[in-house]
This record gives C-alpha cells, structure tokens and sequence, in this order.
C-alpha cells in the first residue's frame, strides 16, 4: 500500500502515482517475509521507506495491525481482510485432528 504521510491522516493511504517498479516491489516482498520469518510472526504489518530505490524498513513490530477501512481505505481493506481470511483458512485446513493446539 503506498503511503504519503503529508497527506491529511485519512488520506494518507491514497496516493496519485504510478505503481512502484516490479523489481522494487519484489525486494520489499522478500525482505517482508525475512523480517516476519525471523520475528515468529505469521501476520504483520511491515512499512519500507525507499530512497534512491532502496528499501529501508522502518516499523516491522506489528503483529496485530492496524488496518481500520478510515486509516488504510476501502480497498486496501477489503485486501487485508480477504488475504486474512485465506491465512486463517489454510492454517485451518492444514490444522492435524489429533493437535489440541
């Protein structure tokens, strides 16, 4: 989710750009899921800051994000709650009978 924070708090997560490049995105992705690997976590919220094309993460402790539909937008919302929704079902799924916890 691109994010300008000088932008008013409730417009923040709508941003006017073109998308971020493929590569870019990518590497976010794979830093992302080491930062998430290594901390334990199987839902987080990781926030890069990019300068001159690098990723720098800069808030990666969150593994009970925020993402009220008035802070992140009715969009982005609708893709946490759906990716969400297909986590907890794969882990459902994936659940052994026998397993109490």
């Amino acid at each position: 989710m691109p994010y300008e924070p000088r932008n008013p708090h409730h417009l923040r997560y709508v941003v006017d750009r073109p998308p971020s490049s493929k590569k870019l995105l990518a590497k976010v992705k794979e830093y992302t899921i080491a930062l998430c690997k290594g901390l334990g976590y199987d839902f987080n919220t990781v926030e890069f800051a990019v300068k001159d094309g690098v990723p720098y993460a800069i808030d990666f402790g969150n593994p009970a994000p925020d993402a009220d539909i008035n802070s992140v937008g009715a969009e982005n919302f609708e893709w946490v709650v759906e990716e969400a929704a297909k986590m907890a079902i794969a882990y459902a799924k994936a659940r052994s009978p026998e397993r109490s916890t």
